[in-house]
């Protein structure tokens, strides 16, 4: 698309407005940016562009000619999906938990604790998946281990 200003006096004042010039971006909310090729010139965030300097018919066969350019610029965002690439470390290699011998059910052995890179929900169980082993229970959201019951055999 070609602009053509009309007739302009040689002699207008420094920085009067002279043509309008108008870019679309068809993206919401992008910035458009204007800029001139010749420094007679200059443009605003509007795209009026108005004289930087005087100008002169005499030499330049009464015309000036210029491109102007119109640059976008947005802002992307990009969402990732996490995956459970990480797996769930615990805050100590060993746990040691001490249990009286006539300690009663619920009674708290320890709390372990892991922590997932990933962010993911750690969901606590014994190996094999078993949320109950032996004499023992844990929380499955918590990690809280506790006696399952008070019948606890020591001679195993």
């Amino acid at each position: 698309m070609k602009y053509e200003a009309k007739d302009i006096d040689e002699d207008v004042p420094i920085g009067s407005p002279i043509l309008k010039v108008e870019a679309s971006d068809f993206v919401s909310r992008a910035e458009i940016k204007y800029s001139v090729s010749d420094d007679h010139f200059a443009v605003d965030s509007n795209g009026v562009i108005s004289n930087a300097k005087p100008l002169d018919a005499d030499n330049n066969k009464a015309f000036y000619e210029f491109n102007v350019t119109a640059t976008v610029t947005t802002t992307v965002r990009v969402p990732i999906k996490n995956k459970n690439d990480e797996p769930p470390i615990f805050t100590q290699n060993i746990y040691t938990a001490k249990v009286g011998r006539n300690a009663s059910s619920d009674t708290l052995v320890t709390t372990v604790e892991a922590l997932d890179k990933d962010g993911d929900n750690i969901r606590y169980t014994f190996i094999g998946g078993a949320r109950e082993i032996d004499q023992f229970v844990i929380e499955e959201w918590t990690g809280v281990i506790r006696l399952e019951n008070s019948a606890i055999n020591f001679d195993r």
